[in-house]
């Protein structure tokens, strides 16, 4: 009897990866633990967004937050670099059309602000403003950190977490 795999990723997420393995034949369920919405408002991202010129680094934390900021962005300033935590991330990027420099963890399998704090060159962020788009919850680590090294971080939501 083959095993089935059971996909909790957002449903958004977890219905292509449930295709692919079906087509590899494995079973597949999909039973997301999370849900992705957008914003009730999202003033705080247009706004942010609109003042692109003025970071020196722009962070997202998922490729749901890369998908609700570039629904507002028609191109990309391709002097503003991009970090990112993962491949999905990378791939959302792509399927933007995104041109520059993107900084992302070198392992996949640390693909965490841990991991992306390990690349970036926190000294010369001193005194620059970062942009942080996520979630409107998460984890305060990679602000905490830029913040720390002398950052101005601005961080905006994106989207909102909810349970199905």
């Amino acid at each position: 009897m083959p095993e089935t795999i059971v996909i909790t990723r957002p449903r958004v997420q977890a219905e292509p990866l449930a295709a692919r393995l079906a087509a590899s034949g494995r079973a597949a369920v999909v039973f997301p633990l999370l849900e992705i919405a957008p914003l009730a408002d999202d003033a705080a991202l247009r706004a942010a967004l609109a003042q692109l010129d003025s970071f020196a680094l722009a962070a997202f934390v998922s490729p749901n937050a890369i998908d609700a900021a570039f629904a507002h962005v028609k191109s990309w300033p391709a002097r503003l670099p991009i970090a990112v935590l993962g491949e999905g991330s990378r791939a959302a990027l792509a399927r933007h059309g995104v041109a520059c420099t993107v900084y992302s963890p070198p392992d996949p399998e640390h693909s965490d602000s841990e991991g992306l704090l390990s690349v970036l060159d926190l000294a010369s962020l001193r005194g620059k403003r970062v942009l942080l788009v996520r979630g409107e919850s998460g984890r305060e680590l990679l602000a905490d950190v830029l913040r720390a090294a002398g950052a101005e971080v601005v961080a905006v939501p994106a989207y909102r977490r909810s349970v199905p």
